[in-house]
């Protein structure tokens, strides 16, 4: 089996591209080698990232129990409160009202009070109208009493000095009876 030059010749272009081929393959398999450690690594990376993902959707399902309680508790008090709402505006009305109409009640007796004041106030008016025209009937009354006081203040004047003469007259006049007297004596004597 020996081969001949030419035949070697030929061989050594199948030869080459086998050897070619090898080494192709060789770097195929050391790629396939890399790839597979790569590939190897990408698994456990999906692996890790499917344990979180699996962790992260047991923490979501946690959470969304939680925000459902938490959100049934929010509504509970949500009710809790519009029923307190609803019963202490109620009470505030109930209250108001009440106050109101204490509140009316008072003023309405500070009305009828008012009213009787009122009535009073007038009749009261009345009776200084009254008093204010017998203060003026008096005044006028008074201005005359004066007017007459002075008048009778002359009149009594007048009468006492009509008096002084009077006295005065009748003083001449008993002085002049005496005289009358003496003379009707010393004529009385001598006859």
């Amino acid at each position: 089996m020996l081969f001949s030059k030419k035949e070697l010749e030929e061989l050594k272009e199948p030869l080459k591209e086998i050897s070619f081929l090898k080494e192709q393959s060789l770097k195929i398999l050391q790629r396939l080698e890399e790839n597979q450690e790569k590939l190897s690594l990408i698994a456990d990376q999906i692996k890790s990232l499917e344990e979180n993902q699996n962790s992260l959707t047991a923490r979501f399902e946690e959470e969304m129990e939680r925000l459902t309680e938490l959100n049934q508790q929010f509504e509970k008090r949500i009710n809790s409160f519009r029923a307190l709402e609803s019963s202490a505006s109620k009470r505030l009305f109930e209250e108001t009202n009440l106050e109101i109409k204490s509140q009316l009640r008072s003023l309405f007796m500070t009305t009828q009070n008012y009213q009787k004041l009122e009535v009073g106030l007038l009749q009261l008016l009345v009776k200084i109208e009254t008093i204010s025209e017998d203060v003026t009937k008096f005044s006028t009354i008074s201005k005359e009493i004066k007017s007459a006081d002075f008048q009778l203040s002359h009149f009594a004047r007048q009468l006492t000095q009509q008096d002084q003469e009077k006295l005065s007259l009748m003083r001449e006049n008993e002085k002049l009876k005496l005289l009358i007297s003496k003379e009707r004596r010393k004529k009385g004597s001598g006859f």
